[in-house]
């Protein structure tokens, strides 16, 4: 496997509660995992925890137990990504890191 490979897709939507810097993430994957994390945007930086988390019955993956991931602004073209995540077998460590370039407009 390379760091192109893909494991699987997520599609999401972000919701901020109105009057708050408070965030929330739900995303689903085709993995047969959903998701609802949540936490503040603080600065240029938004740190989500795993709230809820459901699953298809008869999902391959191993149970999560626990995410944390992390957006950050760089500068006006860079944001950053990490996720960590822990599993019914792995401690919490690196599932993804992403850095992502704005290509357009410049």
């Amino acid at each position: 496997m390379n760091n192109r490979d893909e494991l699987h897709s997520e599609y999401g939507f972000i919701a901020i509660k109105p009057g708050t810097k408070e965030v929330a993430l739900s995303t689903v994957m085709d993995n047969g995992f959903v998701t609802i994390e949540q936490g503040p945007l603080v600065g240029k930086s938004i740190k989500l925890t795993l709230h809820d988390i459901g699953r298809i019955s008869f999902s391959r993956d191993l149970p999560v137990h626990g995410t944390i991931r992390e957006w950050r602004l760089l500068d006006s073209d860079t944001l950053e990504q990490r996720l960590m995540m822990e599993t019914l077998t792995h401690r919490m460590q690196m599932h993804t890191f992403i850095r992502y370039k704005k290509i357009y407009p410049k």
